[in-house]
């Protein structure tokens, strides 16, 4: 077997876990762009390596008209076949991610947790928990508003909003629970999360990715990015992640809360 043959094949499959790489660590539209580079590279390999390596393995001779592309067809059969795999891929990958976040492994964003007692003075103002901002002017935040109704919203680097609503006695009140909300982004898909005592209580997924900016986030708890709209809480513990919890993580978070911080089970 000629070297060549098994070093092209090898070059064919650090290109596909190249591409598996850059899946994360490209952002936006840049990783379809390499996505498709990369897969008419890889296919392209592929195509030309082949038909001498069933040769080699087969001691057959092969007739060179029936089995030697030209580098123009090659290169056709490999862009059709890179476009059809990478849809393929980027489908495949959106419909694991909806069901991976917040499952089995971390996906990038942000996560709070805490372990907290809200209150629920009578008040014309919302009552924040926290809210969270960078300087590219996006916004993660948690807060009671005056319609009782908890509201977990993130505001991306262009102002857009995207809430996810919570009637008041879903998430319970005046006791101490432990809290979890997170967003999880992945592709160009975006999660947004709410638990409470280990149970999840509500869940949006979107198909495009929310810009958060760099993620440098200036922390206020207890009221909003300007100091207003105070609520009232007993806070235990409370702490940001870069990342989203795994279920194994929120269990055990939740558990540590009902051990150590006083939070009922239930």
């Amino acid at each position: 077997m000629q070297r060549t043959h098994i070093y092209a094949i090898a070059t064919t499959i650090a290109i596909e876990l190249v591409l598996l790489s850059f899946k994360t660590l490209l952002p936006d539209n840049a990783i379809v762009i390499v996505s498709i580079f990369l897969f008419i590279i890889g296919v392209f390999v592929l195509l030309w390596a082949l038909p001498p390596l069933i040769d080699d393995l087969t001691g057959r001779v092969s007739n060179p008209r029936s089995t030697n592309l030209t580098i123009g067809s090659k290169l056709a059969v490999g862009s059709i076949l890179s476009i059809a795999l990478l849809w393929i891929y980027l489908k495949s990958e959106a419909s694991i991610s909806h069901n991976s976040l917040f499952g089995s492994e971390k996906i990038p964003g942000v996560s709070v947790a805490a372990a907290i007692n809200i209150h629920d003075p009578s008040a014309i103002h919302s009552k924040y928990l926290i809210d969270l901002s960078d300087d590219q002017n996006s916004h993660v935040s948690f807060y009671l508003s005056r319609s009782d109704r908890f509201v977990f919203i993130v505001t991306d680097v262009n102002g857009d909003p995207y809430p996810l609503y919570v009637p008041a006695g879903i998430i319970p009140i005046d006791k101490f629970i432990h809290l979890i909300f997170e967003v999880g982004i992945s592709g160009q898909t975006t999660s947004l999360h709410i638990v409470a005592n280990g149970k999840e209580v509500d869940r949006e997924n979107f198909n495009f990715r929310i810009e958060l900016g760099d993620r440098n986030w200036r922390i206020n708890i207890g009221s909003d990015v300007n100091n207003l709209n105070q609520g009232s809480y007993d806070i235990k513990n409370i702490g940001v992640w870069p990342s989203t919890f795994t279920e194994y993580q929120i269990n055990a978070l939740t558990e540590n809360a009902v051990k150590y911080d006083g939070v009922s089970p239930e």
